[in-house]
Order: C-alpha cells, then structure tokens, then sequence
C-alpha cells in the first residue's frame, strides 16, 4: 500500500510544482529533507474546531491535508543555511536569499523539478507517512493534536487527494478565461483585501470551486486567504505575475 500513498503525494508535489516547492529538492540535504518534514507536521492541525464552537473547542473528525500554503512554508523554512545569521521568516518577509538562489534557478527551468522528484521524492513520502503513523500512534504533549480523534492515514491521503482534484478543477476554470479577465482576476487576489477581491470570490463560488464539505478556521476560503485552497494558490500566482514579467498568470497556471 506504501506505493499508493506516494503516488498520490507524488501528484500534490507536481500539481504545485514548477515554480514553488520540490525544485528545491535540486539542493535538499539529507539534514534539510528533515527540517521540511518536520515543519510540515509541526503546523499541521489534524482536525480543525467545529465553526462556531467555543473553547475548549470541538473538533472535526475529518483529517485535514496538507495544503499549498504548509507546503510552501515548510520549505523556506527547510532552505534556511546553516550560516545565515539574519532574520528568516516567511510571507512577504521571505529573505531575498531564498528567493534569488532557488526561485530564480527555477524560473529559468522548471523541468529541473521533475528529475529532483525522481531522485528522492520517494523517500521524502515514506519517511513523512513514517511519522505520521509514529505521531497518531504515540501519546505525548506534542502529539496531542493527533490523538482529538483517532487518525488514519489512510483517510489523510484520500482527502490529500480530494483535495490535489480540486486545485486542479480550478486550474482548469482558470485557464478557460480570456487573459484580459485572467490578469484581472489574480490582480485582485491580495491579502486582507475582501473588497478588491469580491468579484473574483463570487466567481469562483459561482463555479463551485470551494466545496460546501470543506473546513477551515483561520478565516473563510477565498481567493485573499493564504492558509488554504483556493487562495493559497491565487495569492502565489499573482506574486509571481508582479516580481516575474516572463511568468503571467496563464503560463505558471499552465505549467503547475
């Protein structure tokens, strides 16, 4: 069963791919390999609040995957050099060290990201789903997340893939547009913006790209929300378009 679950990783990490997360795996250290997969587990909330309940809080039974914005966050954090001394955070603090030496490495050959998957992808999903399973099975205060509920990877890669289907359902409602509406709409995707955005929002529930099924707490899904699909992925995409003339909205939708 192992190879299923990389498998259906394996497809998270190429939909994300060409210009965001596994080209790094080019300079992966083994010691960098592990930083990654523990951020990802360190931020990772297994099961969210119920909305609307208060503390302490009930939780959901449904184990969350992981989504663009974990991924991506985990990464900067695993690129950081042993001897970089000033101050290294992610967002729009991102160090302009991590965004010139591997950013930029990529944007001039995104297939650089496929053959570093091949190489050691493999090993960075065994060794997560490893930990997965040790965090759900083991009780401790750090693994106290894990245990709200009883956690079953099995379930976790099934909604990882459920979710993998709707970053490309809406990749593919993105690219029907014209590039003049295209441009616009990632134009307005902007954090903590609802206004700019609202036009954009209201089209991508018209085309019912956020599932009633899906939860969430750090805020409503939108296309000006960080923390999860959609917005993970607009916000991404219109950065580029603004910081990388040669990458517009359609060829790095394209490409991913």
């Amino acid at each position: 069963m192992r190879y299923k679950y990389i498998a259906l990783f394996t497809t998270t990490a190429l939909l994300i791919s060409s210009y965001t997360l596994y080209v790094s795996i080019v300079n992966y250290t083994e010691k960098q390999q592990t930083i990654f997969i523990d951020k990802l587990i360190e931020n990772y909330d297994p099961f969210l609040p119920i909305q609307g309940s208060d503390y302490p809080f009930i939780y959901s039974s449904n184990p969350q995957p992981f989504h663009l914005f974990e991924l991506l966050y985990a990464n900067i954090h695993a690129q950081k050099p042993d001897n970089y001394n000033d101050l290294w955070l992610a967002g729009e603090y991102t160090p302009s060290y991590y965004k010139q030496n591997w950013i930029n490495v990529m944007k001039k050959n995104p297939s650089l990201m496929y053959s570093s998957w091949q190489l050691i992808g493999d090993e960075t999903i065994l060794k997560l789903h490893s930990k997965l399973g040790y965090y759900s099975s083991v009780k401790t205060d750090y693994t106290l997340p894990f245990h709200r509920h009883k956690f079953d990877r099995m379930e976790f890669w099934n909604a990882q893939k459920n979710l993998i289907r709707q970053y490309q359902k809406l990749i593919g409602e993105l690219l029907k547009l014209d590039d003049k509406q295209l441009n616009f709409y990632i134009s307005t995707s902007v954090m903590y913006d609802n206004s700019l955005c609202h036009d954009f929002n209201m089209w991508i529930r018209s085309k019912n790209l956020i599932p009633d099924t899906m939860e969430y707490y750090y805020g409503e899904p939108g296309a000006n929300n960080c923390y999860y699909y959609p917005g993970d992925l607009l916000l991404l995409t219109n950065r580029i378009k603004k910081t990388s003339s040669d990458w517009p909205p359609r060829r790095f939708l394209t490409e991913v």
